[in-house]
């Protein structure tokens, strides 16, 4: 019998979500330490599963949803009012 049955076609489609997955994976998780999405995706997309443990490993980056404390210089979210490393008020911006 020739033609792709049942197992292979599983096995494609298993392949080709993980190709997709995984790239988008790891655009979010940089894109959320301050990082460049598309440029994530490329690395999550080549690298793959390597990728997206790169991303994780990476440190946070100030920049998109990420400020620097003016006190002590660490990465905290836009949204915060206190900074959760040094505990300085960040409402009192200048």
């Amino acid at each position: 019998m020739v033609g792709i049955g049942l197992p292979e076609l599983l096995v494609m489609c298993f392949v080709l979500v993980v190709t997709l997955i995984i790239p988008i994976w790891t655009a979010n998780v940089a894109k959320g330490k301050g990082r460049n999405w598309v440029v994530w995706f490329v690395l999550g997309f080549l690298l793959n599963i390597v990728g997206l443990i790169i991303a994780y490993v990476l440190p946070v980056q100030a920049g998109g949803d990420y400020m620097k404390c003016s006190q002590c210089a660490e990465p905290v979210r836009r949204e915060a009012k206190v900074c959760k490393h040094c505990g300085a008020d960040l409402l009192k911006r200048a």
